[in-house]
């Protein structure tokens, strides 16, 4: 079942119990993988007024490249800036990315029918400081986090803080005065991190996850600065996590569209599944502009078919999702997939839960023509068909079943084969950039 566009039903609530999801009994083909240029994985985890938000990065060159600054509605305590495992993106990321499946006979037509049938988040030791005025720029807070120096900044004016963030090794342009003014005069500080020189991070080696939380009656995610130095079209793949009441996220101020999926899919020439998916989203942005679709979303940590390794309760912890909540199934994650250019963010994003508890990922399945019974051709529609290609163990077509349908019959298969999709290895964690990211320093000559 498709997910309905979520800006239009953002008041819906509905108050349903968890219901047992049904086992998908093929086979889990690959996903779309690591397949976006210039992309930023960023975790939202949202329970009450506050926001806990994690970022990715790896590190290509030298590591002295390396800077990120936030702008921040208040100065995160020691206690709420951390580094986690970089394991629990990974199995984010492998989780819920798009996948391609494929269906046997004996998935629908097999005996078993009838049949009966810890990541742990690591805090960083956060360490106090000194904090001091230099001129127009205040250093609020100042904390050493697992490999990484952060200081929380105040400004009351941008050139002074574009001077100060020069001289303390952030590469920022003078294009982005007037973006920090608007967010001085907001009232906003600045949470710059980048990596101590003594971290001994070499390039190529994953960062750890760095994460801070705040409290806030608002909602929403500062992406504008990371335009500043964009190359072109950005991808944001945003895993948010919230309480199963408040269901899938949304985001209320660009535009959400919907991919065309649960269809048969067959390969164009040497055309990879990666290369098919790239070229939809391709085309949606083409279309629409900036834009969001839902890539993922269940509850209580569920998917059919699963692709990688389930998010334990260690998992959601330490992305900020409370404890009671975790063990009690108290969860909803939906994975939220933006594309967007440098002139068509305007804003920060503006998050909503919908309270809609729909379960919803982008599936797509290996063609086989016997199938086009049961699900339409992607781009195609229903396409008639000869069913007698596949058959059953006793040698019977498939016309001799027409009364098996796959969706109706969901819990019947999985009465009989829980858990038959094939699990691989967690995907490596991508190249993560950060949200709000002014750009890596300027290389040095050498």
């Amino acid at each position: 079942m498709r997910t309905p566009a979520l800006a239009a039903a953002s008041a819906a609530v509905i108050l349903a119990l968890p219901s047992p999801a049904a086992a998908f009994c093929g086979t889990y083909v690959g996903g779309a993988g690591d397949l976006y240029n210039a992309a930023s994985y960023v975790a939202l985890a949202r329970f009450g007024d506050q926001t806990t938000i994690t970022m990715a990065n790896d590190v290509q060159g030298d590591t002295s490249d390396f800077a990120v600054v936030v702008p921040v509605p208040e100065i995160p305590s020691a206690d709420d800036v951390k580094v986690i495992d970089p394991e629990v993106f990974s199995n984010l990321s492998g989780y819920s990315e798009p996948r391609l499946v494929s269906y046997e006979c004996d998935d629908f037509y097999g005996d078993h029918l009838d049949s009966d049938g810890d990541a742990g988040g690591s805090d960083g030791g956060g360490g106090g400081g000194d904090t001091g005025s230099t001129g127009e720029v205040d250093v609020e807070a100042r904390y050493i986090v697992g490999e990484y120096e952060v200081v929380i900044l105040s400004a009351g004016e941008s050139d002074a803080l574009v001077s100060w963030l020069q001289d303390n090794g952030y590469s920022v342009s003078s294009a982005a005065s007037d973006l920090l003014q608007e967010y001085i005069d907001g009232g906003a500080y600045f949470f710059a991190a980048k990596v101590g020189p003594d971290a001994e991070i070499e390039s190529g080696d994953v960062l750890s996850p760095l994460q801070f939380a705040y409290e806030a009656e608002a909602w929403s995610l500062p992406v504008r600065l990371g335009t500043l130095n964009s190359p072109g079209s950005q991808d944001l793949v945003v895993y948010v996590v919230n309480d199963y009441s408040g269901g899938i996220a949304g985001i209320s101020n660009y535009d959400q569209v919907e991919l065309e999926a649960d269809c048969l899919w067959q390969a164009e020439g040497d055309q990879s599944f990666e290369d098919f998916y790239g070229s939809r989203l391709a085309a949606a942005h083409e279309a629409q502009g900036a834009n969001w679709i839902v890539e993922y979303s269940w509850g209580q940590l569920h998917c059919d078919p699963c692709t990688g390794v389930e998010p334990g309760i260690a998992d959601m912890v330490a992305l900020g999702a409370p404890q009671t909540n975790v063990e009690y199934g108290d969860l909803w994650l939906s994975r939220l997939h933006l594309r967007y250019a440098p002139d068509e963010v305007s804003t920060a994003l503006g998050f909503y839960h919908s309270g809609i508890q729909e379960q919803d990922q982008q599936r797509y399945i290996q063609h086989q023509e016997w199938l086009q019974e049961h699900f339409e051709v992607c781009d195609q529609g229903m396409v008639e068909v000869d069913y007698n290609e596949c058959l059953d163990e006793d040698g019977n077509g498939v016309e001799d079943h027409e009364e098996f349908d796959p969706f109706e019959d969901e819990a019947r298969a999985a009465e009989g084969c829980g858990g038959c999709a094939a699990a691989p290895a967690p995907a490596g964690l991508a190249g993560l950039v950060g949200l709000a990211l002014l750009g890596w320093r300027r290389r040095r000559d050498t």
